[in-house]
């Protein structure tokens, strides 16, 4: 999957689309998670909980942060920025 920034509408809706698909299997995996836990829509609750309690490691969480970060990242470069332009100060 490449997701360039375009101008147009159609190429930037179309970049979100993709990045929506990527995520998918993220889903379908917290969803596994849930189901196999018996614990169905209550397993982002469940999630939170063992990071705040400190059943997931710090590496898992910040992997999962960092994860998270470039997703969301590529989803504002490839959707909702028309020109790719870099950000104000940026080499």
């Amino acid at each position: 999957m490449w997701v360039a920034p375009s101008a147009r509408l159609d190429r930037r809706l179309l970049n979100g689309a993709l990045i929506g698909v990527g995520f998918l299997p993220i889903v379908a995996l917290i969803a596994q998670y849930g189901q196999a836990l018996q614990i169905g829509p209550f397993v982002l609750w469940y999630l939170l909980m063992g990071v705040a309690y400190g059943q997931f490691t710090l590496l898992r969480v910040v992997l999962t942060l960092a994860t998270v970060v470039v997703g969301l990242r590529l989803l504002i470069i490839g959707a909702f920025r028309p020109d790719g332009a870099r950000e104000a100060g940026a080499a």
